[in-house]
């Protein structure tokens, strides 16, 4: 093959790769406005444009005569769920099968959706421009979201209804919403505290940050609350150890600076908090019924229900998605209201998937947590900023599920997807950034290419 054919080819398959890099990013943007993907007709248009991402991967891969494959361990926890789905509908152990096969597409998607973020996510420029347009799309949507609670705009944008939910700006649910910052938050934290920023970006991830967390209170989400703040502690506590490398003596007194900060926005929020009180109708999802009156907003019932759902399937569990028929079995209410959700995650996991599925969640976590701290122990200073504040992101929505289910709301997966490559990701060369140096998962052996020629 003459060189000026091979020049022709790699920008064929590296224009299709820019295509995939746009579809990843602004793919979950859309889903997020679409009332954060959580209606049917929504997931349609999700699945065409998986097909289209999917087209664009194998075009980028027949243009360079190789397929890039790339091998993360945090893939097979993933795909692990997915295969579980599939074991539940073909055994027929799950107690709602339609509900279970629409949950393994999702996962499908979900997985799909991974592979691609970690395949194209490759440069330190679209490491950069990804965070970059995340934190802004965050910041734009709390600014019009607080409009839109403002003005008192019931139906969302005026055309959607949302009878049994308090919305949000575009989330039907304004609890995930309030996930959502946490998630943007944790991305600004991350620059706020990070001594190589520069001082422009800071004063904008601040302005992010006021916007997002006036956004969040807004929300009157104690889940989010607790979780931003978890949030806030992971950025001061992985920042510590390297503000001390790199202090001198009037350096360790400006170390207070940022723990002073943390100091008064923690106060701010549990004054807040305190000043809101316990009501019902000031904060969080109020439950039903006398027993669900209380400070738990009934969520002790619905955790009690999936704890006695996963001792009748400890293994297999009672199928994905199938906890609202499993629920009816073991209440002990009137049965007015219909219930979907535990309201913890994790409990869920337990009563739709079992030991089984429980396993695969606490193998993703441990996975992510044992790589992004590896990363961020070995970034470079002007990386670790990012790193951490996308680690940061990623626990504060790990602590929310402990209260909440954010996670089921497929534009918050799809972002915490996207935060969980970029707090995985290490230059390959320390001492340069900027440009297009390559990026690589440390969770992962680099790609593997597969020659078709």
């Amino acid at each position: 093959m003459r060189i000026s054919d091979a020049i022709k080819i790699r920008r064929k398959a590296l224009l299709s790769d820019t295509a995939l890099f746009w579809l990843v990013l602004i793919g979950p943007m859309i889903a997020c406005v679409l009332f954060g993907a959580v209606d049917s007709g929504t997931w349609a248009l999700i699945a065409i444009v998986t097909g289209v991402g999917v087209l664009f991967w194998a075009t980028a891969s027949w243009r360079s005569r190789e397929i890039k494959i790339t091998r993360s361990p945090l893939i097979l926890p993933l795909a692990a769920f997915f295969c579980l789905a599939l074991v539940q509908i073909m055994l027929g152990t799950t107690l709602d099968p339609y509900a279970t096969r629409l949950f393994a597409f999702r996962l499908g998607v979900y997985l799909l959706f991974f592979l691609a973020a970690l395949s194209t996510i490759t440069t330190a420029k679209r490491v950069i421009f990804a965070r970059n347009a995340i934190v802004l799309f965050g910041g734009c949507l709390a600014f019009f979201s607080i409009l839109q609670r403002l003005a008192a705009i019931e139906p969302i944008f005026g055309i959607r209804e949302t009878p049994q939910a308090i919305p949000f700006g575009p989330f039907v649910n304004q609890h995930h919403f309030a996930a959502f910052m946490v998630m943007i938050c944790g991305l600004t934290f991350g620059t706020l505290f990070d001594r190589a920023a520069s001082k422009n970006s800071k004063i904008v991830n601040l302005g992010v940050t006021v916007v997002a967390g006036a956004a969040l209170v807004m929300t009157m989400s104690r889940g989010a609350w607790l979780a931003v703040l978890a949030a806030l502690l992971v950025v001061l506590v992985a920042m510590l150890p390297f503000k001390r490398r790199h202090s001198t003596r009037d350096g360790k007194k400006k170390m207070l600076v940022p723990v002073l900060s943390a100091a008064v926005l923690i106060f701010a929020v549990l004054a807040l908090a305190l000043f809101l009180g316990p009501d019902g109708t000031n904060l969080s999802l109020a439950g039903h019924g006398s027993d669900a009156e209380g400070f738990s907003s009934g969520r002790t019932h619905f955790w009690w229900v999936a704890w006695q759902i996963f001792l009748a399937h400890p293994v297999l569990g009672a199928g994905f998605d199938s906890f609202a028929v499993a629920f009816t079995k073991f209440d002990t209410w009137d049965g007015t209201f219909r219930i979907e959700r535990a309201h913890n995650d994790y409990l869920q996991i337990l009563a739709d998937g079992g030991i089984t599925g429980f396993l695969c969640l606490i193998s993703f976590a441990a996975l992510f947590i044992r790589r992004s701290v590896s990363v961020i122990r070995t970034s470079s200073d002007e990386m670790r900023g990012l790193v951490i504040g996308a680690f940061a992101g990623c626990v504060g929505i790990l602590v929310h599920s402990f209260v909440d289910f954010p996670l089921r709301t497929p534009s918050n997966a799809f972002f915490f997807l996207l935060l969980v490559v970029l707090a995985t990701l290490r230059l390959d060369d320390e001492a340069h950034f900027g440009g297009d140096s390559t990026v690589t998962s440390t969770s992962a052996e680099p790609h593997g290419k597969l020659n078709l020629t």
